[in-house]
């Protein structure tokens, strides 16, 4: 069959330029990391605690503030050298608080610790290869005071899973410095993967690593010797400490390897209980943050027992949660005061809210004990309970509360009357219970009441006579529940901001402004509050008025609840010192950011927005920098300039590197309106007249790829906006790191952006270090190999500077392809050939309906650049598009630098006519073909790629490979056949390649391993079968003397039985086990004899 075209994406490949700088993403300068990390600030990581030898004080590890008198490290800190015995507890000793370990002694915060006990995990053994359990809790003899310079880390949730993300890593270990270990510590943040990444990367780690390990690292930016026992630390509302570094690179600094760390959420229980433990006549009034009421004791018995209260920050307040408590129904006597170490109070008096939680409760304890023991209590909450109903008796004592809680029970029942008597309610939340009936007598007698939040439960119906008596309802949140009818008209409610019914059926909800329909609910003042409602059809769902219809915007919710108790230092994981931070920023270095370009007004010379550099020719900003007011249309673009590689702006004149750039277009996205109230596609492009030179000061950042999904994640944001300074603006660009967060968490934070946020925008912000006036149009960046602009201040705090709040965000990504049509449109005779990062092989390549020009998104792989040419259509004669290794960039007519091809996301359903891509490409020794539509493959589709070196099919639908089709192959090394639905492990694939090393055939559909496979390759060192369905594996390996891993993880059950000394009938015996790493996991054990 004759095909005129097919449609792929070429990778190609080519030597890395020796000038390094024409390259997106990445800033030139350096700003001398020592293996990867910064000297930290004082204050900076308040819960480090280094460890010293009495004998000679000498820093021998790291360790975590986990409470007043605890401290978490590795175990193996804890071991005598060449002995399993723990180190005596009188040899070391704990500096709290101290920053540079040589002035240590004239340090006024720091002080010396003694260890008045040891605590190492009855796993942990110190003469096992491997790292499991490796984690000790140090009890010190005294309780230390918190201040600013001395702060505990908070321990994760049990439920936490690691996953792929990015963490601190903090420590005094070896550097390149001459010295054994730092002075002062030093910080990097380093990536998470995956354990069979790293086992497969270096498989050592297939040995030390374990099941309560995780590993972590990048290239040059690794813990070291000393770093052991020090955290791996996240941070979400608060930083916590996920891991502790473990197989610390014992003999020396493994920058270029990863590292093991202990997983601390797998841990947390018995850390729990060896703080609770009272050995050494250990007294419970010391025990972690709090002393009992000794005044109404908890009695340690077989009903009810101490536990560590952990303190977390809500809103303005302390939480203490007590897990696992349980205690009669006479006797709730745990309670905080406001006393400078939050002890239990003998009068409870400054007592204003309780919390029972976690506990194994069924019943209401009696509140009326609850309400003497607590006489200024204004909250009560009850959550994670097995409690199944409540009723008026046991509310009745309760009257006075101003907050009341009942979440993730098992409640079932709440009758009408419950809360009759609690008319002083201003703040009620039925949260996660199996409540089926909203029932509207609830809150008839609260006439206080601003919120009502009855999330996940199983309702069906808002009834109508619901909020009858609550002027003062402010906020009504019904998501996650079952309702597919409301009946409740809220137009009259003047003082309602938010009604949210999110991720409930489809509700029969028409909006209107003039009136009523039948059967429907109406509500007549729609702009008067924020109502989100999301269904299943959401169709139904709109807005009705004269003019036209407006469909509502969905979102899903998270509403964060807050319980009130005093400020103070007994916090975990928050800092307590700041540095010079402007309105979250710190001043930044020449070409630290070298894509950031302002914009300034012609007129009066004054900047008004950033923008970001994206080619040699191009500029992305917002679009409501560049219109016109009251008008979707452009500003005149004779009245800007951009002034590109700028570093002050109150000194470009005299800046070398500097140079003012007309704009020769403007073009803003066509879903614009600048008459709206919402943010949605704010997006701009600016063409410059001239094509700008990439120096160490000036390159552009890389776009996101179009499926990329922000989720929640940190990112850099650099801008020239308002400070706390007097200047309208800063004159040296800024620099702040930010989370992002879900759209739903913004929306009801602050109800504002339900109304100004579109699906094409994200929210993120931290209080005190958000973009102010005049960041509008500069970045969210993002790290991955290469930085990434995947955000734009959008809704830049239209008014002011709105630091304690958040900030909307343009999403990159929804745009990739209007960019990319944008940057290659021929307005005003703008040539092709100046587009973007290439000029197009015009022997080669014609414009034409069969094929067309795409833009060039450089990436950096290992030691060379690859070139992603999206959704480009060429006839397979006409494989001829390369980079070479000019200064521009441009596509080369010999394609003789050109190593590797790849063929990639297109439709093809058949190969190209190989010996044409192998005309073109002399010079080639890899190819690949991935993401498209291929079937089949067969030996004379391979045969022209007889000098390969590299092979890899993946993400394809081949489901037949021939036994001969590799046979001329012979010069193979690596070969990877991944994710198709392949079968048939064929023997004679591999029968023509003595050199090859490297064989993957991961996630295909592999039920036998044919001993006849690698018969004839002498010196294959890695074989990986993982994610299949093999079920029999009849390859004896112990023969192949190079191999150093095999796996076959994730398939069925295996029939491999271990053995030493000799074979078993209709079972492979691996006779040298400890010869390479052999990985096996199947639903079935394995035997090991």
């Amino acid at each position: 069959m004759n095909y005129s075209y097919k449609t792929f994406i070429l990778f190609l490949l080519v030597k890395k330029l020796t000038s390094g700088l024409n390259e997106c993403g990445i800033s030139k300068l350096g700003y001398g990391l020592i293996y990867g990390g910064r000297t930290v600030l004082p204050g900076e990581w308040p819960w480090l605690v280094p460890l010293f030898f009495h004998q000679n004080n000498e820093f021998f590890c790291s360790s975590n503030l986990i409470s007043h008198q605890h401290l978490l490290t590795a175990a193996h800190c804890m071991q005598e050298k060449n002995s399993p015995k723990p180190v005596n507890k009188e040899n070391i000793y704990a500096y709290v608080g101290i920053y540079d370990l040589e002035k240590g002694n004239v340090d006024p915060v720091a002080s010396v610790q003694e260890i008045k006990r040891i605590s190492i995990h009855s796993n942990w053994n110190p003469e096992a290869k491997n790292y499991d359990s490796d984690i000790a809790l140090l009890t010190l003899l005294n309780n230390v005071v918190f201040s600013q310079f001395i702060q505990p880390i908070c321990l994760p949730e049990k439920s936490l899973i690691i996953g792929e993300r990015k963490g601190n890593v903090v420590g005094y270990g070896k550097s390149e410095s001459p010295e054994l270990h730092e002075f002062i510590p030093r910080q990097t943040q380093i990536p998470t993967h995956s354990n069979d990444y790293c086992f497969f990367m270096e498989p050592t780690y297939a040995i030390v690593g374990s099941p309560s390990t995780f590993c972590a690292g990048e290239i040059g930016k690794n813990p070291c010797s000393g770093d052991s026992g020090g955290g791996f630390y996240i941070k979400e509302t608060y930083w916590k400490i996920i891991g502790i570094v473990s197989s610390a690179l014992v003999q020396d600094c493994a920058i270029n390897k990863f590292v093991l760390f202990t997983n601390v959420a797998l841990f947390v229980d018995w850390i729990q209980q060896e703080m609770n433990n009272t050995n050494d006549n250990e007294n419970s009034s010391r025990n972690s943050f709090f002393n009992i009421d000794e005044e109404t004791p908890i009695k340690n018995n077989s009903t009810y027992f101490y536990t560590a209260c952990k303190f977390e920050l809500s809103k303005d307040a302390y939480t203490c949660h007590i897990d696992d408590l349980m205690v009669p129904d006479n006797d709730i006597s745990l309670a905080i005061n406001n006393e400078e170490q939050h002890q239990l109070s003998r009068s409870n008096r400054d007592v204003t809210t309780v919390q029972i939680y976690q506990g194994l409760i069924t019943h209401f304890p009696e509140t009326s004990k609850i309400v003497e023991q607590f006489p200024n209590m204004s909250g009560f909450s009850i959550t994670f309970t097995k409690l199944k109903y409540i009723y008026r008796s046991v509310m009745t004592p309760l009257k006075d509360l101003k907050y009341f809680l009942i979440s993730d029970n098992d409640v079932e029942l709440i009758p009408s009357d419950t809360f009759y008597d609690m008319q002083k309610l201003e703040f009620i939340d039925i949260c996660r219970n199996k409540v089926s009936i909203l029932d509207p007598n609830w809150t008839a007698t609260m006439p206080k009441l601003r919120i009502f939040k009855a999330r996940s439960n199983l309702f069906k119906i808002v009834p109508k006579e619901l909020f009858m008596n609550n002027p003062m309802l402010e906020e009504v949140l019904l998501d996650k529940n079952q309702i597919q009818v409301i009946e409740k008209d809220f137009s009259s409610m003047r003082k309602l901001r938010t009604v949210a019914m999110l991720q409930n059926r489809c509700i029969n909800i028409e909006y209107c402004k003039n009136g009523s329909k039948d059967n429907k609910n109406c509500v007549k003042n729609l702009r008067q509050f924020t109502y989100l409602v999301y269904g299943l059809a959401s169709n139904f769902i709109r807005e009705t008025s004269q003019r036209q219809m407006i469909f509502i915007r969905v979102a899903i919710s998270l509403i964060l609840s807050s319980i009130a108790l005093v400020f103070g230092f007994d916090e975990c994981g928050i800092p307590r010192w700041g540095h010079g931070l402007i309105y979250g920023g710190e001043t930044i270095h020449p070409g630290e950011w070298p894509w950031l370009v302002p914009l300034f007004f012609r007129q009066n010379n004054e900047f008004f927005c950033s923008s970001n550099l994206i080619s040699h020719q191009h500029l992305l900003t917002v679009a409501h920098c560049v219109h016109k007011k009251h008008s979707s249309r452009p500003i005149d673009k004779e009245s800007i300039y951009a002034y590109v590689g700028i570093y002050n702006l109150n000194k470009g004149n005299v800046d070398p590197v500097a140079s003012v750039q007309n704009i020769k277009r403007i073009a803003i996205h066509k879903n614009w309106n600048s008459q709206s109230v919402n943010y949605d596609a704010d997006i701009a492009l600016l063409t410059l007249y001239n094509y700008i030179q990439f120096t160490q000061f000036i390159q552009p950042i890389c776009l996101p790829d179009k499926n990329f999904i922000i989720g929640e994640q940190i990112g850099e944001v650099v801008g020239y906006g308002k400070s706390e300074s007097s200047t309208p603006y800063e004159y040296v660009a800024r620099k702040t790191r930010i989370p992002s967060h879900s759209n739903d968490h913004c929306f009801f934070t602050d109800p504002i952006y339900a109304t100004v946020g579109s699906p094409s925008t994200f929210c993120a912000g931290e209080i005190g270090k958000n973009p102010c006036h005049g960041d509008s149009g500069s970045g969210f960046f993002i790290k991955d190999t290469h930085w990434r602009l995947v955000g734009l201040v959008s809704s830049a705090l239209v008014q002011d500077c709105a630091i304690n709040r958040f900030v909307l965000f343009t999403k990159v990504a929804l745009f990739i392809d209007w960019i990319q049509l944008e940057m290659t449109r021929t307005d005003e005779s703008f040539s092709s050939s100046q587009n973007s990062f290439y000029n197009i092989d015009e022997e080669q390549l014609e414009r034409s309906n069969a094929y067309h020009f795409a833009n060039c998104n450089f990436e950096l792989t290992s030691d060379a650049y690859t070139c992603h040419i999206n959704n480009l259509i060429t006839p397979d004669n006409q494989i001829s598009l390369a980079i070479n290794n000019g200064e521009q960039h441009h596509l080369s007519r010999s394609n003789r630098d050109v190593t590797t091809v790849q063929m990639k996301n297109g439709h093809v359903m058949y190969f190209p006519e190989m010996s044409k891509v192998v005309e073109k490409f002399p010079n080639m020794n890899g190819y690949s073909i991935t993401f498209t539509k291929l079937k089949h493959i067969k030996r004379s589709d391979l045969a022209p790629l007889k000098d390969l070196k590299y092979f890899l099919i993946s993400d394809n639908d081949v489901e037949v490979i021939p036994s001969d089709t590799f046979y001329d192959m012979q010069k193979l090394e690596f070969i990877d056949i991944c994710r198709n639905k392949v079968t048939i492990l064929d023997p004679n694939w591999t029968a023509t390649m003595p050199k090859l090393r490297i064989f993957k055939a991961r996630s295909n559909l592999f039920k036998i391993v044919p001993k006849e496979l690698f018969m004839n390759n002498p010196i294959l060192e890695e074989i990986l079968l993982d994610k299949n369905q093999i079920q029999v594996s009849m390859k004896d390996f112990s023969s192949m003397r190079n191999l150093r891993t095999v796996a076959m993880l994730q398939n069925r059950c295996i029939n491999i039985e271990y053995c030493k000394n000799g074979s078993k009938d209709n079972k492979n015996c691996v006779k040298n086990l400890r010869q390479f790493t052999y990985l096996v996991y199947g639903f079935c054990g394995i035997n090991d004899e």
